[in-house]
């Protein structure tokens, strides 16, 4: 522990990414090099691949889900009322004001809700996402085991849209956050919890908000350990990212989504 009674923690925040090269042809095909070997691309993988790199903006895309019988209303409405008390739009309609944060857009007079205002607001994204999704596992001791070793005593699903993912997330830890005690120089007891919040909380909000929505079967884990607490997000690092520079650049995955979280507390 510190001097202020928090102990001294281990918070892995892990990205799953690759560098392998692409190579397209004139034909349109798409190959990537693997090791020694080529491997010719699926249209997803190579859909996957331009989500990655920038060159397709999967927010913006419509979403299958129906509008509004698929959604929860009610958090719309708490998004739109936020939305109008800072910018003063009370005149507007809920769909008005989503299509003016670029969640969608009227055709016809119909709202048609984007992949970004499905992942915030629909009451079952993993028609569309299957991996929007966080899967909590509290292991016994400072491994992973498999198999007939297989050592979590604490495995649960987190299902929902990205703000109940958060919420449900944050209760789940919270309630299995341990808490030390120790004597300070002035004789005093202090107790702090096993990791600091501010830092793991930040962890979840950026997994679920700046993960890679284009690997649509892949979910969020959350493996907590005896010495440690473990956060994997899929995707690569976002266009323009790389280890080197992530300290110093400001180039977010997802930057609607991101942008709307922000009247949602």
């Amino acid at each position: 522990m510190n001097a202020e009674g928090q102990q001294d923690f281990v918070l892995v925040f892990r990205i799953y990414y690759h560098d392998s090269k692409v190579v397209e042809t004139v034909s349109g095909n798409a190959y990537t090099r693997l090791g020694e070997s080529r491997k010719k691309l699926t249209p997803q993988e190579v859909r996957e691949l331009q989500i990655d790199k920038g060159q397709t903006d999967l927010e913006q895309e419509p979403s299958k889900l129906p509008y509004p019988d698929g959604f929860d209303v009610a958090l719309i409405r708490k998004f739109t009322d936020a939305v109008r008390l800072v910018g003063r739009l009370g005149a507007h309609t809920d769909e008005e004001i989503l299509e003016q944060r670029r969640l969608g857009k009227s055709r016809r007079s119909k709202f048609i809700p984007n992949v970004a205002c499905a992942l915030l607001f629909s009451t079952d994204p993993g028609l569309e996402f299957p991996g929007c999704k966080i899967r909590f596992l509290r292991f016994d001791g400072e491994w992973e085991g498999t198999g007939e070793r297989f050592n979590a005593v604490k495995d649960r699903w987190i299902e929902g849209c990205v703000p109940s993912l958060i919420v449900e997330a944050e209760k789940l830890i919270e309630s299995q956050l341990r808490e030390f005690s120790r004597l300070g120089p002035d004789g005093k007891f202090y107790t702090a919890p096993e990791y600091p919040k501010a830092a793991w909380y930040e962890a979840i909000v950026n997994a679920c908000v700046h993960r890679s929505y284009g690997l649509r079967n892949m979910n969020i884990f959350v493996k907590m350990f005896d010495d440690r607490l473990v956060i994997e997000s899929p995707g690569p690092f976002p266009p323009f990212v790389t280890p080197q520079n992530i300290y110093d650049s400001h180039h977010p995955r997802n930057p609607h989504l991101m942008n709307a979280m922000y009247f949602l507390d």
